[in-house]
């Protein structure tokens, strides 16, 4: 959970965000208002370029957590 404000209104360009990258459950947020208004500001206000930075973040994020377990190989066929 991030630290600093979590909202969630539509009627604000963070708002919109959160909905594009599906962070709309505050008491579960990924970012932080501050977080989300960073990017927002670098995408010159741009509410998709700031969406799509956000989930690379967040895809970066997890990567990190990733559990490697060594190659895993299945014949389907």
């Amino acid at each position: 959970m991030p630290t600093g404000a979590t909202t969630y209104d539509l009627t604000t360009d963070i708002g919109k965000v959160r909905l594009r990258i599906a962070d709309t459950n505050i008491d579960d947020a990924v970012f932080a208002d501050e977080e989300l208004q960073a990017l927002l500001t670098a995408s010159g206000d741009d509410i998709h370029l700031a969406a799509a930075a956000a989930l690379r973040a967040e895809a970066a994020s997890l990567q990190n957590h990733a559990i490697r377990t060594g190659t895993y190989e299945e014949d389907l066929k």
